[in-house]
């Protein structure tokens, strides 16, 4: 119908289902999409890797897929924090580093929680992790490795979810952030540390690049040597952030809603001239 559009942030219930929840959902993706672009409903993708994995999709499954139209993420938190006048730094009383997102499989705590207890093993200070997002799915060896290393309770927070003003308050005052995902659409939490001038470590999956502006390093998220060389570099170089601060500060800026909407509605105008 040319009426209709829909909106495709990744494809990972297709390209990763080892790290998605199997159920009735995740078998009936990829033919949903499948059956929409079929149809001829407009495809929106919210970065370019994303589009690039609804094309890759397509291509398999034998689809002509149309012109995709993108359009940028909003940066929703630092808009709410701009009108509350809470986007500048803020000390805080002891340094932490943060990682946002649910805690499942795909998002790779338990790399994290590994590399913390390297640390503790090797008598390496790391600051605490704060982890900040709802408990999700497939986290079962991520508890059982909590459990069986009790030390770790004091050196990564499990902060669970909170409220806008609260995460406004950790980006403002984070030392770096962290998101080593495996597999991203885009990455929201790693574009914020950079709408908040904090400097973050990604992974190398194309989305988080993007996400980034490629001006953050990333280290492969199976690479816990690489990880954890980083962090600890990151932790002690304070030059290191500064120049990456500086870098944001340089080369990044938030992208607002009205931006993000206008580029919505002038895709929903092409495709509503194609369809004609």
């Amino acid at each position: 119908p040319d009426n209709i559009a829909f909106l495709c942030h990744d494809m990972i219930p297709t390209m990763r289902p080892d790290l998605v929840a199997k159920n009735r959902w995740q078998a009936a993706f990829g033919p949903n999409l499948e059956r929409l672009v079929r149809s001829g409903a407009a495809a929106f993708c919210t970065s370019e890797t994303a589009a690039t994995m609804l094309g890759d999709h397509m291509r398999k499954a034998g689809i002509d897929l149309p012109v995709v139209h993108r359009f940028p993420m909003p940066s929703l938190l630092h808009e709410r924090a701009a009108r509350l006048r809470m986007t500048s730094r803020l000390e805080a009383g002891e340094p932490y580093i943060l990682y946002c997102s649910t805690i499942e499989i795909r998002k790779n705590h338990i790399m994290l929680a590994r590399i913390w207890q390297q640390a503790l093993d090797e008598g390496v200070w790391l600051p605490k992790l704060v982890c900040v997002g709802r408990w999700g799915w497939m986290v079962e060896e991520l508890s059982a490795y909590l459990k069986a290393h009790p030390g770790l309770k004091e050196k990564i927070v499990f902060a669970g979810p909170v409220s806008d003003e609260e995460l406004i308050g950790y980006y403002r005052s984070a030392s770096f952030g962290v998101f080593p995902s495996h597999i991203e659409g885009w990455g929201y939490a790693a574009s914020e540390c950079l709408d908040f001038g904090v400097p973050v470590i990604v992974s190398t999956t194309p989305s988080l690049i993007e996400a980034t502006g490629g001006l953050m390093p990333a280290v492969g998220s199976t690479d816990q040597i690489g990880w954890y060389g980083a962090i600890r570099r990151m932790t002690d170089d304070g030059a290191w952030r500064d120049l990456l601060a500086g870098r944001i500060a340089e080369e990044h800026r938030p992208t607002s809603p009205a931006e993000s909407w206008a580029a919505i509605k002038a895709g929903l105008k092409a495709a509503a001239a194609c369809a004609n």
